[in-house]
């Protein structure tokens, strides 16, 4: 799904269903590989389309990671269980934009310094991929 999810779901229950959609479509271990614009990056930020940022927090619809945080009384909204879907997040990355890239690269910034610069400052992250496995217990 490259540069597709960005563009769908401004309401909550929308995104929650095309999810839904997706995990109900999809067999017992299929993967998902989502690629969107990080939403601090100027693609994202003056794209008049573009109506939902897509982060890491796809992990919230992952089951295993749900149970975790209701029992550890986390706020996190279990949205696994909301959109009876269960993906389990298998691969999330940043791609850096320039400079970042390359002084990375060079080994002149660390990935903690880049890490820390990805939530301070836009223009650092350009996309971010993930790839989600489905997991159907019941195949």
């Amino acid at each position: 799904m490259p540069h597709v999810l960005e563009h769908l779901g401004q309401r909550t229950e929308v995104y929650s269903n095309i999810l839904s959609e997706l995990y109900r479509v999809c067999c017992h271990g299929a993967t998902i590989t989502v690629v969107v614009p990080h939403p601090r990056h100027g693609d994202f930020l003056h794209e008049a389309t573009h109506v939902r940022a897509v982060t890491v927090g796809l992990s919230m619809f992952s089951c295993k990671n749900c149970e975790e945080w209701i029992v550890k009384a986390q706020a996190k909204t279990p949205l696994a269980m909301i959109a009876r879907v269960n993906f389990d997040v298998v691969e999330s990355e940043f791609i850096l934009d320039e400079p970042w890239a390359s002084k990375l690269a060079l080994k002149s910034l660390t990935q903690v310094q880049v890490m820390e610069a990805i939530k301070m400052h836009n223009n650092v992250a350009k996309e971010t991929n993930a790839v989600l496995r489905v997991i159907k217990e019941n195949s």
